[in-house]
């Protein structure tokens, strides 16, 4: 998945949808579909009759007001990437203090329907090529910081990934959420194969709101190791689960 693929998918409604008795809508991290979500994180919320209107934000600093949909969360507006009447997808608002929040939604039509979420400082997630929080990881890798190859084959099969030699190994740029309100470097623990890996960036995707990115160096035991777990862990937070697949 390239990174123009994965914010495509962050506008579509064609994910798994929750489903159960009880809220009016359903409110959960974008990435992991875990319910905790963070500032600043990339969060979705199911429904019904949310708005009469299907859209995507095209442009920067994503809008408050998306055809004619809005959402506030503890009162204040968050900025939108998606709505329809059974999916909004939007972008936590900055500086949320931590515990349970309000969501309104009010659609095109005037018509409001209220929900919550959990909202803590962290909330790990990593986004998957199928939009589902599990199977292989959205994610590039890179020798020179140049040209970059995706995780998955044209064919959207697993594409064995190198890791490189000792003196010139492959980076791997995991594409997440929920990550940017991390403490130190040293609270950052990338698992693969229950082997640690040493992230040298964890935080915000300049390019895209709400997208944070991991970046690190493959190490030399992952080499021929197959397909394998990936796990995410920011702050002692354990994010979802994706899996990567490796060759030579």
């Amino acid at each position: 998945m390239s990174f123009s693929q994965l914010a495509s998918s962050l506008t579509r409604d064609d994910w798994t949808t929750p489903s159960g008795p009880g809220a009016q809508v359903s409110c959960i991290n974008a990435a992991s579909f875990n319910a905790a979500v963070a500032p600043g994180s990339i969060a979705a919320v199911f429904g019904t009759n949310l708005t009469t209107t299907s859209g995507q934000a095209s442009l920067q600093p994503l809008p408050t007001v998306l055809m004619g949909a809005r959402v506030s969360i503890s009162g204040v507006a968050a900025q939108l990437l998606y709505v329809s009447p059974t999916q909004i997808n939007l972008v936590i608002p900055d500086g949320l203090p931590s515990g349970r929040a309000p969501v309104v939604i009010t659609g095109s039509d005037g018509r409001v329907t209220a929900g919550s979420i959990t909202v803590q400082p962290v909330a790990p997630g990593v986004f998957s090529t199928n939009a589902n929080g599990s199977g292989i990881a959205a994610a590039l890798t890179t020798y020179d910081g140049v040209y970059y190859q995706p995780a998955i084959n044209p064919d959207a099969t697993p594409r064995p990934l190198s890791v490189g030699t000792a003196e010139q190994p492959d980076y791997l740029v995991l594409f997440a959420t929920g990550v940017r309100g991390r403490g130190r470097m040293q609270d950052v623990v990338v698992l693969i194969n229950g082997i640690y890996c040493q992230p040298t960036y964890a935080g915000p995707q300049p390019a895209y709101a709400g997208l944070d990115q991991i970046n690190l160096p493959l190490p030399q035991a992952l080499r021929n190791a197959g397909e394998v777990e990936v796990q995410v862990i920011i702050n002692g937070v354990s994010g979802n689960r994706t899996r990567l697949v490796f060759g030579s």
